[in-house]
């Protein structure tokens, strides 16, 4: 993250350092967190028009301290900011990776009006599954640190658990690795820190910019499915 004078933020480039064996070869490569098999984010530094060259210096100097690594992989890079690389050295170009956003409704009820109707009663028996079975359907928001970890634990039971039915439609387990496993809980659990110490700082809520930050990170873990007793389970 690169700050102005002003304290204000101008840059965020969010990488993940990646270490592989082939052989007797150890390769360290060094990309923007994203699409990977556990969490997928759209790939591409976030700069302010102005400071491309600074985030570029910002770079640079805070990889001199690992010295391991063989190459970095830039992708969404804008104009202006591939412009600030070069400067750094001759790049090598790959085809391009489509990514797409989607301007989303305000609303739920929006979105949901603007769907096929297929999709509407695919949603709607979705709920009533819940209810045949005396479950309701709640969304609740875990802020505390203390609770993160205890939630995880239940999602990634109840994900192993509809990856190991027979459905007609197999679901892997994504979580199947401890290395994938050990980064949903890191990244979930350096969120809820970083909402705790927002909350230490303030007496009021959280901003809706720092609620939906915290949902963006764990709408991305729901799943549905049922137990072999044949109970709806979601989480």
């Amino acid at each position: 993250m690169l700050r102005n004078a002003e304290r204000a933020c101008v840059a965020i480039l969010p990488f993940i350092i990646s270490r592989c064996r082939i052989g007797p070869l150890k390769v360290t490569s060094i990309g923007l967190l994203g699409a990977d098999r556990a969490i997928t984010e759209i790939r591409a530094p976030l700069v302010e028009r102005g400071y491309e060259r600074l985030a570029v210096r910002a770079v640079r100097d805070s990889l001199t301290g690992i010295s391991d690594w063989h190459w970095i992989h830039w992708a969404g890079a804008s104009d202006e900011f591939a412009e600030a690389l070069s400067h750094d050295g001759p790049l090598e170009w790959q085809p391009p990776v489509e990514d797409f956003i989607l301007d989303l409704p305000p609303t739920w009820e929006e979105f949901r009006s603007g769907l096929k109707r297929n999709i509407r009663e695919s949603l709607r028996h979705c709920y009533n599954s819940l209810k045949r079975h005396g479950h309701q359907f709640e969304l609740r928001v875990i802020e505390e640190p203390d609770d993160v970890r205890r939630h995880l634990d239940r999602y990634l039971e109840l994900h192993r658990m509809r990856a190991h039915m027979n459905l007609a439609v197999p679901h892997p387990d994504r979580f199947a690795s401890r290395i994938c496993r050990n980064f949903l809980y890191e990244v979930c659990g350096r969120r809820a820190e970083r909402c705790a110490y927002l909350r230490s700082r303030s007496d009021r809520a959280l901003s809706p910019c720092g609620s939906a930050l915290w949902l963006r990170t764990v709408c991305i873990c729901i799943t549905r499915g049922t137990t072999p007793s044949g109970l709806a389970i979601a989480s």
